[in-house]
């Protein structure tokens, strides 16, 4: 009930906000949430023709979420029959064939996001890294009791901004699509609740500093004094339990921010290397062209075209 009322009040601050043009810019409305397939978002209902292509079998790097709020939907992902209805909420991972038949009888929603549009619409690789290991291989998340009016409210609002071209577009998305992720974390948590062995809880407390720190602390070595561990042990727990290193982790998390901050902050190359605690910039633009395979002035040129 807590983030029943939470959304109640987001949204009524959103409509204020829509309804009084209380800040308005036009290079903010006329500004795609779109901007580029490196985070990629869009929501369309269940039976728009584009959302289908003919039933072809597809696969991609994007996420799926598809939610039915009015009878029952069946659909393919590699070759299996999924079954849906109101009290379950669909997921398509990337990398996974699906299709998605027409079905008249169906009323519903299929979000579609990229990897990178999730981390910097959370904001937090606790919260991610906490989500990914609450799904587990789960396909389907059961929605609670008493929550589907929540989740159509939510989703009715979300589909009407990012086809709206009211300001604050792309800020009203994220924070509607952040609330969405929360609730699917904590869904999936009390669905299928994970062990709290140690390794799980020694993960969650190294994202959970890594949120705190990575601008200031970027080596292994710094997350598992902060742990008391040595560095192979936390490397080795973190691999264990998500199949990346924890360099791969510091690494992605600096980039997700770097993403972030030249984005929606609009910031230059220099200032966002020093928002990140690098003070020498050429370091900082090998470090980006190293992670991305792309120069920082290509990358953001790629978004704002």
């Amino acid at each position: 009930m807590e983030l029943v009322k939470c959304l109640a009040e987001f949204i009524c601050t959103i409509n204020t906000i829509v309804m009084t043009n209380l800040v308005f810019s036009p290079s903010i409305v006329n500004r795609s949430v779109v901007s580029c397939e490196h985070h990629f978002f869009n929501i369309q209902r269940l039976g728009d023709e584009a959302a289908f292509q003919k039933n072809a079998l597809r696969t991609d790097a994007r996420y799926r979420i598809l939610f039915v709020s009015r009878g029952e939907f069946e659909y393919m992902v590699d070759k299996r029959k999924i079954a849906i209805d109101s009290l379950k909420v669909g997921v398509i991972k990337p990398k996974h064939s699906f299709t998605l038949p027409q079905q008249d009888v169906t009323s519903g929603y299929v979000l579609s996001f990229s990897h990178d549009f999730l981390q910097l619409s959370t904001g937090s690789s606790a919260l991610l890294q906490s989500l990914f290991l609450n799904l587990g291989e789960q396909d389907q998340v059961q929605v609670p009791k008493g929550e589907h009016r929540f989740l159509k409210d939510l989703m009715d609002r979300l589909i009407f901004e990012f086809n709206s071209d009211s300001g604050m577009k792309e800020e009203v998305v994220r924070g509607l699509f952040q609330v969405f992720a929360s609730f699917l974390n904590r869904a999936t948590s009390q669905m299928n609740p994970v062990s709290q062995g140690k390794c799980l809880r020694q993960t969650k407390r190294f994202f959970s500093l890594l949120d705190q720190n990575f601008a200031t602390l970027k080596m292994p070595a710094d997350y598992a004094k902060l742990m008391a561990v040595t560095p192979a042990y936390l490397n080795n727990i973190v691999k264990d339990t998500l199949g990346n290193t924890t360099s791969y982790f510091i690494q992605q998390r600096i980039l997700v921010e770097a993403k972030r901050l030249m984005t929606y902050d609009e910031l230059n190359m220099k200032e966002v290397a020093y928002k990140l605690g690098f003070f020498d910039v050429s370091h900082f633009s090998k470090f980006f062209k190293r992670i991305t395979g792309e120069r920082f002035t290509d990358f953001k040129r790629t978004i704002a075209a």
